[in-house]
């Protein structure tokens, strides 16, 4: 193993072109792999803060309107409804159309 290195070694001596290439390619990966990561990070945290940012945007929301005229406003609808539902005619009061003549 040591006469491996020993022969890398050497050989990297005699062509510093070599050796300026291996330095560029571990430099590269490094780099790679740190903006891969800084990406990632970058990205959990913006979908941290819109999620929170969701949130308060629903509490804020669910506090524009008080419960007691949510209710009142409910009531209305439910009254309303029923109002509109007795003006309908049932099926027997709507008139029957005759089919067309043969």
């Amino acid at each position: 193993m040591t006469g491996l290195v020993d022969n890398f070694m050497k050989v990297l001596g005699d062509q510093p072109l070599s050796l300026a290439l291996c330095a560029m390619n571990f430099l590269l990966l490094y780099f790679l792999f740190k903006q891969g990561n800084d990406f990632v990070k970058a990205r959990g945290d913006t979908a941290q803060l819109i999620l929170q940012t969701q949130a308060e945007t629903q509490e804020m929301l669910a506090n524009c309107v008080s419960k007691d005229i949510m209710a009142l406003v409910i009531s209305a609808l439910e009254r309303d409804r029923e109002t509109y539902r007795a003006m309908l005619p049932t099926m027997k009061q709507m008139p029957q159309h005759e089919p067309p003549p043969e």
